[in-house]
């Protein structure tokens, strides 16, 4: 017996989304039905690809799947604009001072990413040891070397869109002394997970 086309209009589509416990993408099945792939207690057809009065329903309802799904989104009203992102420091969580000159690391990359206090306690030196909270926090650091002084840093962070991949931007400002210093710079951020990746970019002014 063949399987009647079936239109889904996008007013049903929420409520439709609803009753899927994960959507995981547009598929078709050997009947050439385009399906959203649900639970298997939840599984809808919703068009013939040669229906011609629903072919634009289906191509509309593709469009909007995948602009609400396709970015890991910055905010609650779903989003992806690259908005700021919370951090904070070991100056204000723990109260080290001076990192910038008083903390080193054993790195041979530009920065890396410390999850663990173990991983922390290996590769960082100086006077601040504090018991970082890495249940919360993830630690980006790193160093870097310049050919005139340094008089302060500011951070900012955020996820860029489209790539998804996080941004740090640390802003070193400098001054006329005859110096090369090496300094360290850090932020501590929310949890990264395995398959998010983070960029720095150093600039001074």
């Amino acid at each position: 017996a063949s399987i009647a086309p079936r239109c889904l209009h996008f007013a049903d589509f929420p409520r439709q989304l609803e009753q899927c416990s994960q959507v995981f993408s547009l598929r078709s099945s050997r009947r050439k039905f385009p399906r959203i792939a649900c639970d298997s207690s939840a599984r809808f057809t919703f068009v013939s690809v040669k229906h011609p009065t629903c072919l634009r329903s289906l191509l509309f309802i593709a469009v909007v799947s995948v602009s609400a799904f396709g970015c890991n989104h910055d905010d609650e009203s779903g989003r992806c604009d690259g908005s700021p992102r919370a951090f904070t420091s070991l100056e204000e969580e723990y109260g080290c001072s001076n990192t910038l000159n008083a903390m080193g690391i054993g790195l041979e990359m530009d920065f890396t990413i410390i999850s663990s206090q173990l991983w922390f306690d290996s590769l960082v030196t100086g006077f601040c040891r504090p018991e970082i909270d890495f249940d919360t926090y993830d630690l980006i650091i790193g160093r870097t070397t310049f050919t005139r002084g340094v008089e302060g840093v500011s951070y900012s962070y955020r996820r860029a869109c489209p790539t998804r991949r996080f941004e740090m931007r640390a802003v070193f400002t400098l001054n006329d002394q005859p110096v090369s210093p090496t300094v360290t710079y850090h932020i501590l951020v929310d949890k990264i997970t395995d398959d998010e990746a983070v960029d720095v970019r150093i600039e001074t002014n």
